[in-house]
């Protein structure tokens, strides 16, 4: 058999709140640890930070972010608003001239 690669010390586990201090030579890290909703974002920017500065092959992300299910203590700004949501109108106002044209035949005809 032939050895290709030995992956002694060449992978290493890091907490996403420790990637800021750690100085890791391995080629091979899974950013690991637990994070609330608000601080994903914190997250992501620490591990683009690591990957700027990092000589690893491969920085993956294996970080648990909690989830979060819509309860009563989240805001909702109006439920009228989300009950009057046009898609419709949304896929329209994205649409080039032509292409408004040609779905709203389509529309007219399926109405009819």
């Amino acid at each position: 058999m032939i050895t290709t690669w030995e992956s002694g010390g060449q992978y290493e586990e890091i907490d996403w709140k420790d990637l800021e201090h750690s100085s890791t030579e391995a080629k091979f890290i899974r950013v690991i640890g637990a994070a609330s909703i608000g601080e994903s974002s914190d997250v992501v920017r620490a591990m683009s930070k690591f990957r700027q500065a990092s000589t690893a092959f491969i920085v993956s992300n294996a970080v648990k972010v909690e989830s979060h299910t819509l309860s009563s203590d989240i805001e909702i700004s109006s439920m009228e608003e989300i009950q009057s949501f046009n898609v419709f109108d949304t896929l329209m106002s994205e649409l080039s001239e032509d292409e408004r044209i040609v779905i709203k035949q389509l529309y007219d005809q399926e109405m009819d």
